[in-house]
């Protein structure tokens, strides 16, 4: 079987190339911003994260303190 090759059978699969591209473009933007946006939330779960370890860490020499000032001892320690 063979097919004949016209200008206009390759100047529909171009348009439909072009289309096809455009539609893959609007997609990648897509993708890029919902990276965009992963990564921030990403960096405030980090920054909340080193905050609650700071805290924790605070709060765990306060208890420290606590302890030795009423003479408790761990026994595990």
């Amino acid at each position: 079987m063979t097919t004949t090759v016209t200008n206009e059978l390759i100047y529909e699969t171009l348009k439909r190339m072009q289309g096809d591209l455009t539609e893959l473009r609007r997609e990648t933007r897509e993708v890029k911003a919902d990276v965009t946006s992963i990564r921030s939330i990403l960096g405030d779960l980090i920054k909340t994260d080193a905050r609650r370890d700071g805290a924790y860490a605070v709060l765990e020499q306060r208890i420290e303190r606590i302890e030795r000032r009423l003479d408790l001892h761990d026994p595990r320690n």
